[in-house]
C-alpha cells in the first residue's frame, strides 16, 4: 500500500487502527525523549509504553492516585528503587490500557500481579475472584535509564 493510501480509524476510546487493512494488523507505539518503542502483531491487540526513569515532584500523590495498595507498597518515595518500581508498574499498566483500548483512564481499576516465576500479569482490582486477564506482559530496559513494557492479548 502506498503511504498516501494509509488511513486510520479510531476505536471508541481513541485507539488508532488501520482503516483498509487486508488483514488484521495491530500496532501501538510510545516514545519518551528520543526513544520510541513500536509493537506490531498480525492479529492480536498490542500495547506498549516507554518512560525515562526520572524524579517526580509529586510521586506520592501520583502513587496514591494511580496504584493499588500492593503496588504502592513497592513504590517508596525518594528511594531510587522506588522510582524504578513506579515506572515499572506505570509502564505495564499503561501498555495494557493502550492495548486493550481502554485508554489512559482510571489506573486504580487494574493491578500488576506476579506469578510464582515473577512474570507480570494484569488483574482487575474491583473483583478479586477474577484471575489475571488474558494478556501476556513483559517489561525490559530498552536503554540505560529507561523502562518499557509490552502487553499482547493472549486469547
Amino acid at each position: 500500500m502506498a503511504p498516501a493510501d494509509v488511513a486510520f480509524r479510531y476505536g471508541s476510546r481513541g485507539k488508532p487502527e488501520l482503516e483498509h487493512a487486508s488483514r488484521a494488523v495491530r500496532f501501538n507505539l510510545s516514545h519518551s525523549e528520543d526513544l520510541c518503542v513500536i509493537a506490531v502483531h498480525d492479529d492480536r491487540e498490542v500495547g506498549v509504553d516507554v518512560e525515562r526513569i526520572r524524579p517526580l515532584v509529586d510521586l506520592d500523590a501520583v502513587r496514591n492516585r494511580c496504584f493499588s495498595v500492593r503496588e504502592r507498597a513497592a513504590i517508596v518515595g525518594g528511594d531510587p528503587r522506588g522510582l524504578e518500581a513506579f515506572f515499572y508498574f506505570w509502564t505495564l499498566k499503561e501498555a495494557w490500557l493502550k492495548g486493550s483500548g481502554e485508554g489512559i483512564g482510571d489506573l486504580l481499576t487494574v493491578e500488576v500481579r506476579h506469578d510464582g516465576d515473577g512474570r507480570p500479569s494484569i488483574a482487575r482490582v474491583d473483583d478479586p475472584r477474577v484471575g489475571p486477564m488474558p494478556w501476556t506482559m513483559k517489561s525490559w530496559s530498552p536503554a540505560p535509564g529507561f523502562v518499557a513494557a509490552l502487553a499482547v492479548r493472549s486469547d
